[in-house]
């Protein structure tokens, strides 16, 4: 794991009162979809290099709202039901993707902690560059805080976290190969309206946003240096829409472990190169580790050796040898099968709580 780093903030008292420019109009009528408490759909629109989007919006139980264009396809990877099972790890995560762009939204509860505290624990997992704290002061004498950083790495990307009354929200972008999708990220940045329906806007002015676009400059030296990561839907000849994960070569024979365990799943919630998954499952619901395989219909043989680590998809297994797939990054055979593997070859099993089978013996299947 990654060594504590303690923030070192910088902050900024603001005023209320600087309002942003915006370019919604006011919405139409409310259209249920899902889940009508916490999800809907509303007409907007706005105008961008002269082209007429038409925007839908989003609602959380926690109060956050953000408003997203209509060509973005939004999943909801996992939510917690109340009563929390388990309140210290993410409650919600709400992706938005389009062609290479993806945003993933995050809510907390904040269960007693200062932001600070909270990201201190988030960047032992993910190794954060800078956070930067932004303070303002609202007319009821309460305080918000919001804070940016950025990671670089195995999953270069840029973090808006905000404080609200009794939650946490992070959003996380993706650095993609086109600065346009930094600027789409700040304007669904400027549709966000916390507690009370107050936007960001009314509670610190420009200062997000400015601090915002200040990282077009490490975008665009992310894709001269080719370092941002190209997501793929299709790798080895298999299709996964909504798949993060970057594919050695689409058009021959050669994957990616990561993006062969999302596509076997149909989504897992991790991201980074597989040597990071392990310790992203402390803070994710409804996920476990353990030392030898679980008694489960499927798991993730996972291990940190080498230069990125690797993931590995189970299906079965005895107390001494496991089988399954996978892909291995830019080398041939996609996937391949593994028969009577070793079960030490895997440091960690990774699972979901929900695949536990009551069963003492599971057999493998050749």
């Amino acid at each position: 794991m990654h060594a504590n780093k303690n923030i070192k903030a910088t902050y900024l008292l603001l005023s209320v009162g600087t309002l942003l420019l915006g370019l919604l109009v006011s919405p139409g009528p409310t259209v249920s979809a899902c889940d009508s408490s916490s999800l809907f759909s509303s007409s907007y629109f706005f105008i961008d290099d002269h082209n007429v989007h038409k925007e839908l919006s989003f609602l959380d139980d926690s109060g956050f709202s953000f408003s997203y264009p209509d060509e973005f396809t939004l999943y909801e990877r996992f939510r917690q039901e109340t009563p929390y099972s388990e309140p210290e790890k993410i409650l919600r995560r709400i992706s938005l993707v389009d062609e290479q762009m993806f945003l993933d939204i995050d809510i907390w509860l904040k269960n007693g902690k200062a932001i600070t505290n909270w990201l201190n624990g988030l960047s032992e997992i993910f190794d954060y560059k800078e956070v930067n704290l932004l303070e303002s002061k609202t007319s009821s004498d309460k305080y918000t805080v919001a804070a940016i950083s950025y990671t670089t790495g195995s999953y270069p990307s840029l973090q808006l976290s905000i404080e609200m009354k009794d939650h946490f929200v992070q959003l996380n972008h993706k650095f993609t190969n086109d600065i346009n999708d930094l600027r789409m990220f700040v304007h669904i940045v400027k549709s966000i309206k916390l507690d009370n329906n107050t936007s960001l806007d009314e509670i610190f002015g420009t200062i997000i946003t400015v601090s915002l676009e200040n990282y077009y400059t490490l975008n665009q030296k992310l894709i001269d240096e080719k370092e941002v990561i190209i997501s793929a839907e299709r790798c080895c000849g298999l299709y996964s829409p909504g798949n993060p994960f970057q594919c050695c070569d689409t058009s021959s024979s050669l994957g990616n472990c990561t993006w062969h365990v999302f596509y076997m799943y149909g989504g897992v919630p991790f991201r980074g190169n597989a040597d990071e998954w392990y310790y992203q499952v402390y803070i994710t619901p409804g996920w476990e580790s353990s030392n030898t395989p679980p008694y489960t219909s499927q798991n993730i043989g996972w291990h940190e050796r080498g230069d990125m680590g690797h993931v590995a998809y189970i299906t079965s297994h005895t107390s001494t040898v496991v089988s399954g797939s996978e892909q291995n990054w830019c080398q041939a055979g996609c996937p391949s099968r593994f028969y009577s593997r070793s079960a030490s070859f895997f440091e960690k099993y990774l699972y979901r709580i929900r695949d536990i089978i009551p069963t003492s013996t599971l057999l493998i299947i050749d």
